[in-house]
C-alpha cells in the first residue's frame, strides 16, 4: 500500500528520472518496453515523496543538481532501460 504522501510519475525521459533519483529518495516501480514506430520505447514509473514538485522544477528548467550524483543516477537508469530492452528483444517484443 502506497504511503499518503507518495506520488507517482511516469516518463520516457531518462534524464528526468535521473533527476528525481538524484534529488529525492524515490523508487523505480517499473520499466516497461513497448514498440513505438518500429523501435523499442521504455516507460519508467517512479514513486516517492515530492516528485510532482520536482517534476514542475524539471519541466520549468529549474532543476539544479550535483553533477557527480546526477551522472551516477543517469548511468543507473540507462543500465536499467538497456537491460529491459535487451530482455524484450530476446522475448521477441520488439
Amino acid at each position: 500500500m502506497k504511503p499518503k504522501n507518495e506520488e507517482t510519475v511516469v516518463s520516457r525521459d531518462i534524464y528526468e528520472i535521473a533527476y528525481y533519483l538524484t534529488k529525492t529518495a524515490c523508487q523505480i516501480q517499473s520499466v516497461e518496453v513497448a514498440e513505438d514506430l518500429g523501435k523499442p520505447s521504455c516507460t519508467i514509473t517512479i514513486t516517492g515523496e515530492g516528485i510532482k514538485k520536482l517534476q514542475l522544477d524539471y519541466l520549468n528548467s529549474k532543476a539544479p543538481v550535483d553533477a557527480i550524483s546526477y551522472r551516477k543516477s543517469l548511468s543507473y537508469v540507462r543500465s536499467l532501460v538497456f537491460g529491459e530492452v535487451n530482455k524484450s528483444r530476446k522475448r521477441g517484443v520488439s
